[in-house]
């Protein structure tokens, strides 16, 4: 919710005074009628020393703190610059991320067309950004005109350090557009770690490295002996999934290479900084008429005294659900090759007449996963969300020659998403 405060500022007026006792008392009553002169370079002045006042005044009482009391966000009304932190066991907050220029080098890069657009601080070029309180945390917004609006929503998990990070993206413009996005998080936890500066699925990283394959669930962790932060991708349907996890340091993402390019194995250093690391998540693109809305969403999950971010265990949840789907969808698929390979086998029995059989498979499997309950979050019952699902269902629909299969898992998301929004109001 935005606090507007209105500053009444008051000007001072100096009168300067000379000559005899008699003539101040002639002034003081020819003042007291009469308005103070001044000159126009003292009014200019006085003026553009209150505005600034005023400004500075109301940025300040703008900036966002929020948190659900185990983790919490400080967000900056200049930019949306954006701070995370846990609280530890007293209550006192702990940062996360590396505080540069007001933790200015953690951001969002939008990608519209050809065109990059840096959604921070003095680099966000066109984009205006503006923030908001929610019930259940924050929103940033970016405004490019005549391309995009950008919105962060950023939501906690009640009685969790861990917040849902989602962005939504819609095409403001009056052609249809590609898009991507791309998240950068200077992190620092690990760079004081003897052990590892990330973890990802279990696997020590200790110098750069690219990871092209992301899926559901798959998180990576920058820790210190007492904090830890993780990263966890989420993929609805491989609709807009993680294209690419990049870890390297600021410097191998400030170019604009989209995808970044790293030497891989080397160390987190450069020629500004000694054993800098930060990490690069960027989204698969989607192509967007006037009006359309995408969304990407991922987990940042905090843990303090050495444990490991409270959503892991949720986030391992989901990777096996993930590869119990992986596998019904293939096995599916075998099935309907082998149906493919049946054939008539025309013979003879022992009095000549013509019998047919089938060379079918002998063993049948009873695949439950069209029955398979379907797990829903809470960041999936946004309505923006819900309804850039219908918007691509329409999208397909219109095209005939796309795979109906992604329809019909769009479809059975949608209905899990609309049992547990029934579910919730009663």
């Amino acid at each position: 919710m935005n606090i507007t405060v209105i500053f009444l500022v008051s000007c001072l007026v100096i009168l300067a005074g000379g000559g005899s006792a008699g003539a101040l008392l002639k002034n003081k009553a020819k003042n007291e009628n009469q308005p103070v002169e001044q000159s126009a370079e003292t009014a200019d002045n006085k003026k553009e020393a209150s505005k600034k006042e005023k400004k500075e005044k109301e940025q300040k009482q703008r900036d966002i703190a929020v948190s659900n009391g185990k983790i919490a966000l400080d967000i900056s009304a200049k930019d949306g610059s954006t701070g995370i932190f846990v609280l530890d066991e007293n209550g006192k907050k702990r940062g996360l991320l590396s505080y540069s220029d007001g933790y200015a080098s953690s951001y969002f890069v939008l990608r519209a067309g050809r065109n990059q657009h840096f959604l921070r601080g003095s680099r966000s070029g066109r984009a205006q950004s503006s923030i908001q309180e929610t019930e259940y945390g924050a929103q940033v917004f970016y405004d490019i005109e005549n391309t995009a609006q950008v919105a962060i929503d950023y939501t906690f998990v009640e009685d969790e350090a861990t917040v849902y990070v989602t962005a939504f993206i819609t095409n403001t413009g009056k052609t249809k557009q590609v898009y991507a996005l791309k998240a950068i998080y200077d992190t620092f936890l690990g760079e004081s770690s003897k052990a590892n500066a990330f973890d990802f699925l279990g696997q020590a990283i200790n110098s750069r490295h690219k990871i092209s394959t992301v899926k559901n669930g798959d998180w990576i962790i920058s820790a210190n002996r007492s904090l830890s932060i993780a990263f966890v991708a989420l993929d609805s349907m491989s609709l807009n999934a993680v294209e690419a996890l990049t870890i390297g340091t600021p410097d191998d993402f400030s170019s604009r290479k989209w995808i970044p390019e790293i030497t891989e194995g080397k160390l987190f250093s450069s020629v500004h900084s000694f054993n800098d690391s930060a990490l690069a998540l960027n989204w698969k693109k989607s192509v967007l008429a006037p009006n359309e809305t995408s969304v990407q969403s991922f987990v940042i999950s905090a843990g303090i005294k050495g444990e490991k971010p409270s959503f892991i265990e949720a986030a391992e949840k989901l990777r096996a659900e993930q590869q119990a789907l992986n596998n019904s969808n293939a096995q599916t698929e075998q099935e309907e090759i082998d149906e493919d390979d049946i054939v008539e086998v025309i013979v003879e029995d022992s009095e000549g007449d013509v019998q047919t059989s089938k060379n079918e498979p002998a063993d049948t499997v009873n695949d439950d996963a069209d029955n398979k309950e379907i797990e829903i979050s809470d960041w999936q019952l946004d309505p923006v969300y819900i309804q850039s699902l219908l918007d691509r269902i329409s999208e397909l629909q219109a095209d005939g020659s796309v795979d109906q299969s992604e329809i019909r898992q769009l479809s059975e998301e949608l209905d899990a998403i609309f049992l547990k929004l029934r579910q919730k109001k009663q």
